[in-house]
């Protein structure tokens, strides 16, 4: 692709576990338990390295073992992690426990570690996003760091994941300096302020805001796309759910990329989502034959009626 883009946001160590049986709250499940890199920020650098894209990564990683394991993991799929914060303080971790589905019926996240990354050591990254034809940040930074991107970013588009609905407070201020933005109708309600229900009026109040664009996933009802005087709604296609985690991190990376590569909105949403599907089929957080092909390919499978 020839795009440098640089990704700012959370870097940890996944532990996922999975039922074999119908799962049962509060009580012990026979199953299985992997453990993997992870992290918003460097989930979405890793796919889009993948995907062909030139990526650096800005992060904190503890240089513990849990730290070694995720860098050297991230580097070999061809992620730069030459300007991380290497830590003292550990490294960030996920435990999430998926049902006999693979659908999340709960997770714990400690992304303490996230915090060494400050107003200060962001700033000092400036020469490095500058560079930069798009920076991708997760809403895992500190609401000073997120301030301090905003004002040294310069004229690079700045493309957010919210992460959570508590970690999306933290966007609302520069909601008009967003050139992207990838919330779930939750965290649409809380960056709007509205308490409605309604992709279309979350997504149309989004871009009322000052948002560029929004893409708005709405779970099982599919996505909504929003922007540059289009809209559009995408339903999802039946696929294998086997694990959903990382699902939401392939189809951001897969939408920012589509971005240097299509002007149509309905392929880059596709594209998107056949990424998503690539990720939910596999067992691994990223799937691991991830590329532009395989995106591709699953995504003629799917749309191949219409």
């Amino acid at each position: 692709m020839g795009k440098r883009i640089v990704v700012i946001g959370g870097a940890n160590l996944d532990l996922v576990g999975r039922s074999r049986v119908a799962y049962r709250s509060a009580d012990s499940n026979p199953g299985s338990v992997k453990m993997s890199p992870g992290g918003v920020g460097r989930n979405i650098a890793e796919n889009l390295s993948r995907l062909g894209a030139e990526v650096v990564f800005l992060s904190a990683i503890g240089q513990d073992p849990q730290g070694q394991l995720v860098a050297q993991a991230t580097e070999a799929v061809g992620v730069n992690l030459q300007h991380v914060l290497r830590t003292d303080c550990g490294t960030s971790t996920y435990l999430c426990i998926l049902d006999e589905k693979g659908e999340m019926v709960g997770a714990i996240n400690e992304m303490e570690p996230i915090e060494a990354v400050t107003a200060e050591v962001l700033r000092g990254w400036e020469a490095v996003i500058a560079s930069a034809d798009l920076c991708v940040i997760d809403a895992n930074l500190s609401e000073a760091a997120i301030g301090a991107l905003f004002s040294i970013k310069g004229e690079v588009p700045v493309f957010v994941d919210p992460v959570s609905c508590a970690k999306a407070e933290k966007i609302k201020p520069y909601l008009a300096q967003v050139a992207g933005i990838k919330p779930n109708r939750l965290e649409a309600g809380v960056l709007t302020g509205l308490s409605s229900e309604d992709p279309i009026v979350l997504g149309k109040a989004l871009l009322d805001m000052g948002v560029g664009e929004v893409v708005l996933s709405d779970g099982a009802n599919g996505v909504y796309c929003f922007g540059d005087s289009q809209q559009l709604h995408c339903p999802v296609k039946p696929i294998k759910v086997v694990n959903v985690t990382g699902a939401g991190d392939a189809f951001m990376a897969a939408w920012v990329w589509s971005l240097f590569s299509w002007e149509d909105w309905m392929r880059r949403c596709r594209f998107a989502m056949a990424a998503s599907a690539l990720t939910i089929e596999s067992e691994e957080t990223i799937y691991p034959a991830l590329s532009f092909e395989a995106v591709a390919k699953r995504e003629r499978e799917l749309w191949e009626d219409e």
